[in-house]
């Protein structure tokens, strides 16, 4: 299982992650920034 898909189940599609002092907006784009994270 991805990081992707195992954060799936803990955010609403239009949540905000702020990490490293950089906000985040959208399922599809705190995806992107875990992959990004883990590669």
């Amino acid at each position: 299982m991805s990081p992707a898909q195992a954060w799936r189940g803990f955010y609403a599609e239009d949540a905000l992650l702020t990490f490293e002092g950089q906000q985040v907006q959208g399922r599809q784009a705190i995806e992107a920034k875990l992959r990004d994270l883990v590669s």
